[in-house]
């Protein structure tokens, strides 16, 4: 797996209706990057150092530390693919991928040995360093 080096710029990450909750994002936040909540219950990228904590959402815009951040928990969305040169497949399953900050946010294939769990179903093939939409169901 050769890793991403920055989160593509996902320009519309919510696509049809969605459900989403508001969140003070605890650092910066990267439209399109799969969130959790810090020991404060603020916003934070997947995933945080130390044990990895469950996905609530997929935040819907930017923002810094101390700013409001919308975290979608249902719906259709656009999320990075970890991987800068493997393609993810039409209806894998999708999961946040633990790792380094280079690439905390992004989704890998699940079952792989980095993952966090599944957060989501794969509607569009994913190329290697760029986007495409999930169906996000948190579990």
């Amino acid at each position: 797996m050769a890793a991403i080096t920055a989160m593509p710029d996902i320009l519309n990450v919510v696509e049809g209706d969605y459900k989403a909750r508001s969140y003070i994002a605890g650092g910066t936040i990267y439209r399109g990057s799969a969130c959790t909540v810090d020991s404060s219950g603020n916003a934070v990228v997947c995933p945080i150092t130390g044990t990895p904590k469950p996905c609530v959402g997929v935040a819907q815009e930017d923002a810094i530390a101390g700013q409001p951040v919308d975290l979608v928990y249902e719906g259709v969305v656009n999320v990075a693919n970890a991987d800068d040169t493997t393609a993810i497949a039409i209806g894998a399953q999708a999961s946040v991928k633990a790792g380094t900050a280079t690439y905390a946010g992004a989704v890998i294939i699940a079952g792989s040995a980095t993952d966090t769990g599944i957060i989501g179903t794969v509607l569009t093939t994913i190329a290697g360093g760029s986007y495409g939409k999930i169906l996000l169901k948190l579990r």
